[in-house]
C-alpha cells in the first residue's frame, strides 16, 4: 500500500486524501442525524413529562394514605352476619316494629342462587322514607345488603306502602 501511495503524485495523494476526508465527514453526518432527530424528539415530549411527574409528586401521600387505608381494611376482620334477632332489635329501635307483618330467615338469599343466606322483612303500611331510611341503615351497618324490594303504594296522602325486603346477611363486603 505504502509503494502505491508514494507512486501517486502528490496532486493525486491531495485530492485522494480530501476525498477520503469528505467521504468520513458525509458518513458520519449520515450516522448522527438518526440520533439528532430522537434528542429532538425527546426534548418536545419533556414538558409533558415534567408536569406528569410533578402531579405525581404532588400525589404521593394521597397514594400513600389510600395504600394504608386499604391495608387497614384489609386486615379489619369481616363483619359477622346479621341474624333475625338483630334485624328484629333493629327494627325495634328505628320504631318500626308494628309495621312489620312478617321476618323470616331464608336460605340462599343472596344474588345467585343457592349462596349465603338472608332474610327477608314483610312491611304493611310503613312510610316510603322510613323504609329508604332502614334500608341505608341495615346496609350501613356492612352485614347486610339489599338484593331484592317489591314496593306497593298504600295511602297516597301520608306517603305510606306495603313493602317486603330481602336482605343477603352474607357480608357487603363479601363476594
Amino acid at each position: 500500500m505504502t509503494d502505491w501511495w508514494r507512486q501517486r503524485s502528490a496532486r493525486e495523494r491531495l485530492s485522494l486524501t480530501a476525498a477520503g476526508v469528505l467521504l468520513l465527514v458525509v458518513a458520519l453526518a449520515l450516522a448522527l442525524e438518526p440520533l439528532a432527530a430522537e434528542r429532538r424528539r425527546l426534548s418536545a415530549g419533556l414538558p409533558g413529562l415534567q408536569a406528569d411527574l410533578a402531579w405525581m409528586q404532588a400525589h404521593v401521600a394521597e397514594v400513600e394514605q389510600l395504600r394504608q387505608s386499604a391495608a387497614t381494611a384489609e386486615q379489619a376482620p369481616a363483619p359477622a352476619r346479621l341474624s333475625a334477632a338483630q334485624v328484629e332489635a333493629l327494627l325495634h329501635e328505628a320504631g318500626l316494629r308494628e309495621q312489620v307483618s312478617a321476618l323470616q330467615p331464608q336460605i340462599g338469599a343472596g344474588i345467585n342462587a343457592g349462596d349465603g343466606a338472608g332474610i327477608t322483612i314483610g312491611f304493611t303500611e310503613i312510610g316510603f322514607a322510613d323504609l329508604l331510611a332502614l334500608m341505608l341503615q341495615l346496609q350501613d351497618t356492612g352485614r347486610a345488603r339489599v338484593t331484592a324490594l317489591r314496593v306497593q303504594a298504600g295511602d297516597a296522602r301520608n306517603g305510606q306502602v306495603t313493602a317486603e325486603l330481602t336482605l343477603s346477611t352474607d357480608s357487603v363486603t363479601g363476594k
